[in-house]
């Protein structure tokens, strides 16, 4: 029997955001957040964790090179940062 699950990874970081900063890159595969495991989660599921209240404790586990890696950030307005960006 084959079963296929799904696979999330980062596409795109915000170069001033906290993800960054905490060390994540693009391509990093996500393997877990907040203690639970990505591979019964939707793609919705998973960008409802980030749109969540800023300062919101995130904590992934992701794969990177065949490693295991574990993060943790507070999520940063995206709104806020983008107006400060266009003064």
């Amino acid at each position: 029997e084959i079963q296929l699950t799904p696979a999330f990874y980062i596409v795109e970081l915000r170069e001033s955001s906290n993800a960054k900063k905490a060390g994540l890159q693009i391509r990093d595969l996500i393997t877990g957040i907040n203690n639970r495991s990505t591979s019964d989660m939707s793609l919705q599921k998973i960008n409802a964790y980030f749109h969540d209240k800023k300062g919101k404790l995130i904590r992934l586990r992701v794969e990177r090179n065949g490693k295991l890696l574990s993060f943790q950030f507070k999520l940063d307005d995206v709104f806020e940062q983008k107006k400060s960006l266009q003064k």
